[in-house]
């Protein structure tokens, strides 16, 4: 995206809005495209039909092949992507030509390093219009308090953060941040997490994303969030709540299977008895001493003298971020989401050691997965996620973005049930195929694709489709070319076939086709491509 093009596009949106939540209307109130096309008269959003005796769908008046859509969304083996198109694609949230030319200049090795050291490369543009716009972004959480409309912040963070996903340079960065906020999740409805979650995402999450486990942990432990969703701050001599207790060894360490037993749970939350919340701190976490029990607990063996503190819940998160149970569930977890839904063991091994190795450095642990050659040789195993979806659909066209475009990506989100901090239960959203690709899942984001590529979201995103087809006028060259642009891969034969087919109308794929007829099939291939495997999967 051209520096000001890029500049106006996040600026307008951020501005729409802003406007929309001061006029008490828009996202602030569940707006949807639905009500959106009903006020502005624009059309409804393309919709997957079945033509009576004919196989198939159409894109409005468009005829589409059924083949295509239901053999490649399935498809397993797909032809090899070039290896750093399999980097970028795992890495980022989709990427433009300008991507890939960078990344393939500097090579594959210097691009992960690139991206691993997020702190060098320039975002200060982006983080410098989110805070003019999103005031509660920087706030404390006693101003968080202060609010008279806790919504404000709660939509502003998940702004920040679908923006930052669309807009940063820092991609892999923001991935890790996604992972992360998974793996703590809070759900950002729980009362007074809607202002909550904002520190713990500024605060926990990103500043250690790449950075150390050990000091994530820690900050989480102590997050005013995390203790209000995990009921910690009612945790006390007097009447113990064990859920962070649980939790914390159970999915922020150990894992499920981890070696400790109920009485373990019993005895850490015992430790962090005490380790509450109150108002006269500007992140209100306190230790409160009267409320914490100062008898002896053992911890996975591990014996707590009598008469500690806070140090207490301090010893059993080092103990936790220590053992090698941890790193071996952290390290699959990483390899569930980068490489494969069930990864070589292989790989776990290898992470699971740099992260002893190195006391649990997370920079590291990437380095290690990305170069190694169960990554690179594993491709497209992993099914995009809603979110991944459709940030990779807007990162890849490179649309015009109207002033409503982000009013449509909430929508379709909520739709999608992939919005940002929205899990309910501390395990964070699924990261497998198998939770994502239900008859009604794989149905809207077709209905997306299809609206983004014939018109019907034009009121929210404009398909540049003549930057796309290059001047491609025969179906060959629009098949090839599109599928180039979008895709850069090869496709399978049969599935050029299908293609060709479908631009020609069973004709002669090297006909010249009328300006109307070329960019009506190059839009049907453009929506074939975005729902197939080759673009659903990374």
């Amino acid at each position: 995206m051209a520096t000001m093009t890029r500049r106006r596009m996040m600026e307008s949106g951020l501005a729409a809005l802003v406007s929309s939540m001061s006029a008490g209307a828009g996202l602030a109130q569940g707006m949807n495209p639905a009500r959106l096309r009903e006020r502005s008269g624009t059309p409804p959003t393309a919709r997957v039909l079945r033509q009576p005796g004919k196989p198939g769908f159409e894109i409005g008046h468009i005829p589409m092949p059924a083949g295509f859509i239901d053999n490649a969304a399935l498809k397993l083996n797909l032809p090899p992507a070039p290896e750093i198109v399999q980097l970028l694609n795992r890495i980022s949230y989709g990427f433009l030509q300008e991507e890939l030319d960078a990344a393939e200049a500097m090579g594959y090795e210097a691009w992960v390093e690139y991206q691993l050291n997020y702190e060098d490369i320039d975002a200060s543009e982006l983080e410098d219009i989110l805070n003019e716009f999103l005031p509660t972004l920087t706030m404390s959480n006693a101003e968080l308090f202060e609010l008279e409309d806790f919504g404000q912040a709660y939509i502003e963070l998940k702004a920040a953060t679908l923006f930052r996903q669309i807009f940063s340079p820092r991609q892999l960065f923001e991935r890790m941040v996604e992972f992360w906020g998974d793996h703590f999740n809070i759900y950002h409805q729980d009362d007074v997490t809607q202002i909550l979650k904002t520190s713990d995402d500024r605060d926990v999450i990103r500043p250690n994303a790449l950075g150390s486990f050990r000091d994530m942990l820690f900050a989480s432990a102590s997050s005013a969030a995390m203790v209000y969703y995990l009921d910690n701050f009612s945790n006390t001599v007097f009447g113990p709540q064990e859920n962070y207790g649980r939790e914390l060894m159970e999915l922020h360490t150990l894992g499920v299977d981890g070696p400790y037993t109920e009485e373990d749970v019993i005895e850490v939350a015992r430790a962090f008895t005490g380790w509450t919340l109150t108002d006269e701190t500007d992140d209100l976490f306190t230790f409160y001493a009267p409320f914490h029990d100062f008898e002896e607990k053992v911890v996975l063996g591990q014996v707590i003298p009598a008469g500690g503190g806070i140090e207490d819940g301090e010893f059993v998160l080092d103990l936790l971020a220590d053992h090698e149970s941890t790193a071996n569930y952290l390290a699959k977890k990483l390899c569930i989401r980068f490489v494969a839904d069930d990864p070589p063991q292989s790989i776990i091994d290898k992470i699971a050691q740099e992260y002893l190795d190195t006391g649990g450095d997370i920079r590291e642990m990437m380095r290690t997965l990305l170069l190694s050659g169960e990554f690179r040789n594993n491709d497209a195993l992993k099914f995009k996620r809603p979110t991944d979806y459709l940030m990779s659909v807007i990162r890849t066209l490179n649309p015009n973005l109207t002033d409503a475009y982000f009013r449509l990506i909430f929508d379709f989100l909520i739709t999608l049930g992939h919005l940002p901090f929205q899990w309910p239960t501390p395990d964070g959203y699924p990261d497998d195929a198998v939770y994502w690709t239900s008859t009604n899942a794989l149905l809207n984001r077709w209905n997306f694709a299809i609206g983004a590529a014939d018109g019907g979201l034009d009121y929210f995103i404009q398909v540049r489709i003549f930057e796309l087809m290059d001047g491609a006028r025969r179906p060959i060259e629009i098949v090839d070319t599109l599928a180039e642009r979008i895709l850069h891969r090869d496709l399978a034969a049969d599935d050029r076939a299908v293609l060709l087919e479908y631009a020609s109308d069973g004709g002669s794929p090297n006909q010249w086709l009328p300006l109307a007829e070329a960019v009506r099939k190059a839009r049907g291939v453009v929506a074939l491509l975005l729902s197939s495997r080759y673009f659903q999967n990374r």
